[in-house]
């Protein structure tokens, strides 16, 4: 149900925060199968670490899932921890487009 149940022309705004976990999910699972097959496929040894990057882009998905539906997204200590995570996650993936852009300028 999980995987195939995804609402594009939701009736809420409540199915759309549910559709940002089910994303995640995909995306969390295309990763995982992408290591599990690490060492058995040629492509995938090769390209590993493009399919890793889905998990920065599903990390931003599980949190706006997390924060808009969460029992616990009301309580201080979930807060500081959601704007914590926010700002290292941001602050490695701004690092990571800014070493690429410099191997791309040399």
């Amino acid at each position: 149900y999980v995987y195939t149940d995804l609402c594009v022309l939701c009736d809420g705004i409540y199915e759309h925060y549910i559709n940002f976990g089910r994303i995640a999910l995909y995306l969390i699972s295309i990763v995982v199968i992408a290591g599990l097959f690490r060492g058995y496929n040629k492509f995938m040894r090769l390209h590993w670490k493009k399919f890793h990057l889905l998990n920065y882009v599903a990390f931003y998905f599980v949190s706006i899932h997390a924060y808009s539906l969460g029992t616990d997204s009301s309580t201080k200590l979930f807060i500081y921890l959601f704007w914590f995570f926010q700002i290292v996650v941001s602050y490695i993936v701004l690092s990571k487009l800014h070493q690429l852009l410099l191997k791309l300028r040399s």
